[in-house]
């Protein structure tokens, strides 16, 4: 990214060196956010977050939105386990207020899985940072039933060690949701804290299925799952990693 001065702030301008050696800036503000969004997700996250959000208003929460994760991570980091008929998306038949995406993923009769670990130090961070700062780590995961059938739901989050050995987890107990429920989302959400130095990983994995074994999908609907290291921005280093349906993005 390209500034302005040396003791000015980031700009909204990229600087480019032609052939002939001539540098040359783009203003990028008259561009749509769909557009920008689209050029700052080849950043590195460090970059995002530490120059890009700083920018201005508009460039903050085209950071902090999901969107743009989305866009740059793609379909790649869930590994899926199908059960039954496996995993569909669907619209969200209960709106989760204030979420981007109002998709879900949807389970089917017997057991459905995904899984996701995230690296740490390749989202930006350093080991010193992490041992010695600690910064606060949450989860949130939003899950509901279907009026007419009942499910089950459950979670399970491991911060690793480089060795991919457990340091900390947070599991919750199965949650069962009857039938003729109100298809309302419920959050489920921890946040950890203090867990000591080591943590390279943090390893996200939830799983649903129905109450009343009917094939399709009838059963637990998952959306806007995300994982946010939570450090001040005058630290230097901070890095939100939004994994609300990022592989199901292309099919909004």
């Amino acid at each position: 990214m390209g500034q302005s001065g040396s003791n000015e702030g980031p700009s909204a301008t990229i600087q480019c060196v032609t052939r002939d050696f001539l540098q040359v800036r783009f203003d990028l503000e008259p561009f749509p956010d769909e557009i920008l969004q689209k050029i700052l997700s080849f950043l590195p996250p460090r970059e995002l977050v530490t120059r890009c959000r700083l920018v201005s208003r508009r460039w903050k929460h085209l950071v902090d939105s999901p969107t743009l994760w989305k866009l740059k991570y793609g379909f790649d980091p869930w590994n899926v386990i199908h059960g039954g008929d496996g995993w569909v998306v669907e619209n969200n038949r209960c709106p989760v207020e204030g979420a981007e995406s109002q998709t879900c993923f949807v389970t089917s009769f017997f057991w459905c899985s995904k899984s996701q670990t995230i690296d740490l130090l390749k989202e930006g961070f350093c080991e010193h940072y992490l041992d010695v700062h600690q910064p606060p780590i949450a989860i949130s995961d939003w899950v509901a039933g279907r009026e007419d059938c009942g499910c089950m739901y459950e979670i399970n989050v491991h911060l690793l060690a480089a060795d991919r050995q457990s340091i900390k987890t947070f599991s919750n107990p199965t949650l069962q949701i009857d039938q003729w429920n109100n298809q309302i989302y419920h959050q489920v959400s921890h946040v950890f804290e203090n867990y000591g130095p080591g943590v390279r990983f943090v390893q996200f994995s939830h799983k649903g299925k129905d109450t009343l074994f009917w094939k399709g999908w009838y059963r637990a609907r998952f959306t806007n799952t995300s994982v946010t290291v939570r450090c001040n921005v005058n630290e230097n280093q901070r890095v939100a990693c939004e994994h609300s349906a990022f592989h199901w993005s292309r099919h909004r």
